[in-house]
């Protein structure tokens, strides 16, 4: 995949006879690139390979499998087998046999042996064999909506893992080609990761990929994705925007987004129409529309009538041109005016 990126087009093939055979016409490996660690591909954003292992432990491991693997780069083929070597104790190691065969302008890796069965595993564990079509364009974030990736984590179109430990199962899967692995391709930073997820769905809504709606829905749930977003969003812009745009749209425009029983009672004493909502859609709320302990404070506050002076009775304006006199003693420059309300 890698060669293509370099401007080198792959071609995958698997035969009836359990051959698998891959092809980049145009490419070339050297003899050096059997080192462990040589790599032309650090800091290129393109590449999937940075630690110069990757082919030469996949021949190891195929060798291991007992699998006939061979590898043709312009004028030579490379036979790897597993040798025991004196020099570690009859530990096996990896060696590369290499003869002369016919011109060819690329390189091959062909195996054989690898059954139907491992070809439906493989197919599933690297999206780029299914889907070429989005990875014409390079890599990207992408929310896997298809049910079968379901809290699965894919690094530029290769599986990784199936994530848990979010405090919520994941409702979706997801291809994060900027999150950080191992070198045994294991995710380096739990933080990043959740990072990468918050990306994913940001895009996901804003590029109108996902609709709002449906996002919603997700986080109206004890979803890892509502987690991750109720750890991962810090201020107010489009994305949050949005999303509190499609809480009005579902309660109303005078709905107020509570965590709790309490804060609902409170709220519908202040005369408001509270919603019991998730952690992620009051964080979002929150954002949007200030923290609902500040607002239910200042509904307190609120008044429920103005009341003009003619609406009185002769008491209540007796009652008033007392308290004006009491005003003026105690602040004879008091000049301001007076409004009548009514408290809830």
């Amino acid at each position: 995949k890698d060669a293509e990126a370099a401007g080198f087009p792959l071609d995958i093939d698997y035969t009836s006879s359990g051959t698998a055979r891959f092809t980049n016409r145009g490419a070339r490996l050297g003899r050096e690139t059997l080192v462990l660690g040589a790599s032309s591909k650090r800091d290129d954003a393109r590449m999937i390979g940075a630690f110069g292992e990757g082919y030469k432990l996949a021949l190891a491991v195929l060798c291991r499998l007992k699998k006939d693997v061979r590898v043709v780069t312009g004028d030579e083929a490379w036979h790897p087998f597993l040798e025991a070597s004196s020099a570690f104790n009859g530990a096996e190691i990896l060696k590369v046999r290499t003869t002369k065969c016919a011109h060819f302008d690329g390189v091959r890796f062909e195996t054989r042996g690898v059954s139907p069965a491992d070809w439906a595993t493989i197919q599933e564990r690297i999206l780029w064999f299914t889907e070429p079509a989005e990875y014409d364009a390079g890599y990207h974030n992408r929310v896997l909506m298809d049910h079968k990736h379901t809290g699965q984590v894919y690094v530029k179109g290769i599986y990784v893992c199936d994530l848990h430990g979010l405090g919520g199962d994941l409702v979706w899967g997801y291809d994060l080609p900027g999150l950080e692995l191992d070198r045994d391709r294991r995710i380096a930073d739990a933080w990043n990761v959740k990072r990468e997820i918050r990306e994913a769905l940001i895009a996901a809504v804003n590029t109108c990929a996902i609709p709002t709606a449906t996002l919603y829905d997700v986080l109206e749930k004890t979803s890892g994705e509502a987690m991750v977003l109720n750890e991962m969003l810090w201020s107010s812009d489009q994305f949050t925007q949005q999303m509190a745009a499609e809480f009005r749209r579902r309660h109303g425009e005078a709905a107020m987004a509570v965590k709790s029983m309490g804060d609902a009672i409170l709220a519908e004493q202040h005369g408001r129409h509270a919603v019991i909502v998730g952690e992620a859609i009051a964080k979002i709320e929150a954002l949007v529309h200030g923290d609902v302990t500040k607002r239910l404070a200042d509904a307190a506050t609120e008044p429920k009538r103005r009341w003009q002076l003619g609406e009185l009775t002769a008491t209540e304006r007796q009652l008033v041109a007392t308290a004006l006199r009491l005003a003026n003693a105690a602040c004879p420059k008091w000049t301001g005016d007076f409004v009548l309300v009514d408290f809830i």
